[in-house]
């Protein structure tokens, strides 16, 4: 109902993502909200209930710029849908519904659908399905500007040995046999894409196996592999000629063999001038990420390492241990510390660690289980830096020493970040082990030198 703080939360995301031309938030009742990317607007439709209801259409300058309204009635009803259907038939341990090619409702064009769902928290027969369309001209187009090789070609087909091919105008054209697909198309790899397809079916369809196979009297490479591996009825195919991977190396392998065993010989010695020169730099390369699968012993060896420009302790989430009260001040600590992370060359955060490295554990912070950690960390994050930047950290909550400790690994973005505070906005850097806000002139020349 409140499409301010839907557009808030999804068109910045949506803007990063251009290939998803519409997004449908919908529940089990017949409510949807659909979201149109228009070229520089977006087109939001409403629909409180099922068949025969009025739509409402407003267009969207910015998230909460809206332009005129109009309504209609449409004979449209979400629960309808094959992605609706799809993300309701979801079972086991599959998260994402992929939908086959169909005719998209309001775009009139034939593309593809990812949904998933979930069970309102306070009605639990209620569902929420959440969906993302994709046009299949904009999927086969991608695929077949990739070049995999100069003879080779990557295109896009499905598990019946059907495949998507842009015809004239760079429309999307499905086919099933050479025919078809010469009378309609130039494609690069020609009919090396369909003996592709043919020795993938006569193998038995395997995944990420190289096959090697006959066309055109020369023989030929291919490799095969789903969308997604929850729904293989996509698939990615790439088929490269022998003599791509040979060229003119069959003929001249002596001067390359030479070449070769000079480009080793002048690396080795190089190696060596580095390794000596830097010896010490090279020890103290940072380290970004932690190896889940040894939790324990990874963070005592982050630990030992001590706090650095890519590492910092914080005892608490959020309790000051001086005053014995929850402190905003002491929240704001730790994000400025992600944020500088994020502008500079990323890094780790340990909270539930003190300066000195003992480990603490967040009992101080008096939360009632995990869930509810991450959940604070979550509504944090998301108020204070923004759910966009989200793809960009990572959060660990595991067991050490017998005490919970918050890992935050924190990648660097491209994008330049910034703290929210009430009406403010800092922008900060990591400089040594401490994070520094730069003023507006300083940012602005930091962003220009880091290009």
């Amino acid at each position: 109902a409140d499409i301010r703080s839907v557009n808030a939360r999804f068109i910045p995301i949506l803007e990063q993502m251009p290939k998803i031309s519409g997004l449908m938030l919908a529940d089990t009742t017949g409510r949807e909200l659909f979201l149109l990317r228009q070229g520089d607007v977006w087109v939001s439709r409403s629909i409180q209930a099922g068949p025969g209801q009025r739509a409402e259409f407003r267009e969207w300058s910015t998230p909460e710029q809206a332009g005129a309204a109009r309504s209609e009635e449409l004979d449209y009803d979400p629960r309808t849908r094959p992605w609706f259907k799809g993300a309701l038939a979801l079972t086991g341990d599959e998260r994402v519904f992929w939908s086959s090619p169909y005719l998209f409702y309001t775009q009139q064009a034939l593309g593809v659908t990812a949904a998933v769902r979930w069970a309102d928290r306070k009605q639990h027969d209620l569902v929420h399905v959440l969906a993302f369309d994709l046009l299949l001209e904009d999927v086969v187009n991608a695929v077949a500007r990739i070049r995999a090789s100069e003879g080779g070609t990557i295109f896009l087909f499905n598990s019946d040995g059907a495949i998507y091919i842009p015809e004239s105008g760079e429309r999307p054209g499905l086919f099933s046999d050479h025919s078809a697909f010469f009378s309609s198309s130039g494609h690069p790899g020609g009919i090396a894409v369909f003996d592709a397809v043919h020795s993938w079916q006569s193998s038995g369809k395997p995944m990420n196996h190289p096959l090697s196979f006959v066309s055109g009297g020369s023989t030929w490479w291919g490799n095969f592999r789903p969308l997604y591996p929850d729904n293989q009825f996509f698939w990615f195919g790439v088929a490269v000629p022998e003599s791509d991977f040979l060229g003119a190396a069959g003929k001249r392998w002596l001067e390359i063999g030479l070449a070769s065993a000079l480009l080793l010989l002048g690396a080795i010695w190089l190696a060596f001038r580095i390794v000596r020169r830097y010896s010490h730099q090279l020890k103290e390369l940072p380290k970004l990420s932690i190896d889940k699968t040894d939790f324990e012993n990874e963070l005592f060896s982050l630990i030992r390492m001590g706090e650095s420009r890519t590492l910092e302790f914080k005892s608490t989430m959020r309790m000051n241990l001086r005053t014995g009260k929850a402190g905003k001040e002491i929240e704001l600590a730790w994000l400025k510390a992600v944020v500088g992370f994020m502008n500079t060359d990323g890094g780790i955060l340990l909270i539930g660690v003190s300066d000195d490295g003992e480990i603490l554990g967040l009992d101080a912070d008096g939360f009632e289980n995990d869930d509810k950690c991450r959940l604070h960390f979550k509504n944090l994050f998301n108020q204070h830096i923004g759910l966009e930047y989200s793809t960009f950290v990572r959060v660990e909550l595991q067991p050490v020493a017998g005490k919970t400790v918050l890992a935050i690994e924190c990648q660097p973005c491209p994008d330049p970040v910034f703290l929210r505070k009430k009406n403010e906005e800092g922008f900060y850097i990591r400089s040594g082990p401490s994070s520094v806000d730069l003023s507006i002139s300083k940012a602005l020349k930091y962003l220009r030198s880091r290009g």
